[in-house]
């Protein structure tokens, strides 16, 4: 039996170990997107917080301070000068979902419900549409 050097174990179980971290960050830690099914069910809203260059950091600040996994949950345009925030939240409706965003910029802050459509959703508009 052939045996692997210790080194070359060590690179392996890393970039298993990235993998695993990659795939758990693009699903969102663990958290669930899709809408729950019950009776308390849970709909996808898209949050845009905008702030201004010079509140900036604050902005970046307050969302921090929300909780350790709250920058994650946001992007942002700040970089590229268009200073706000967007953030794809599950809530309950669209006020539960402005309460994730930090009181310091609630009263900016825009929420808009999302929804999917499935291709054959789509061909039915179309039939309905003939």
């Amino acid at each position: 039996m052939k045996r692997i050097p210790v080194p070359m174990l060590l690179i392996a179980c890393s970039v298993a170990a990235l993998l695993v971290g990659s795939l758990a960050v693009a699903d969102g830690y663990g958290e669930k997107t899709a809408p729950a099914k019950s009776s308390h069910s849970m709909t996808e809203y898209l949050v845009e917080s905008p702030h201004t260059a010079e509140g900036c950091l604050k902005a970046l600040d307050d969302i921090s301070a929300m909780g350790p996994n709250a920058l994650v949950k946001w992007q942002f345009g700040c970089m590229a000068g268009e200073h706000v925030g967007w953030a794809i939240v599950a809530a309950k409706d669209e006020q539960a979902a402005l309460q994730m965003v930090p009181a310091s910029l609630r009263d900016q802050a825009k929420v808009h419900r999302l929804n999917r459509f499935t291709a054959a959703q789509v061909k039915a508009f179309h039939d309905k549409s003939n």
